[in-house]
């Protein structure tokens, strides 16, 4: 993160505190999950917000999955 300005970096670490309590309320409720994944997003004023957490996630970048000669 060292090539990030200092804005992004404040970004970045609430991005990362507001995982961690969402996996923690989430654990609360419903037990230890192995992995989870978080699509976030952040608008241009910085605010974030949470569009879904995923008990299994995907682990397929983008690029591959528009190439439809990649078996998924």
């Amino acid at each position: 993160m060292k090539d990030l300005t200092e804005s992004e970096r404040e970004i970045a670490s609430s991005l990362l505190d507001l995982a961690l309590k969402i996996t923690q309320m989430i654990e609360e409720q419903f037990g230890l999950f192995a992995e989870l994944g978080f699509d976030l997003c952040v608008d241009l004023n910085g605010n974030i917000s949470l569009l879904e957490v995923n008990g299994k996630p995907l682990k397929v970048s983008i690029e591959k999955l528009r190439d439809k000669t990649i078996p998924l």
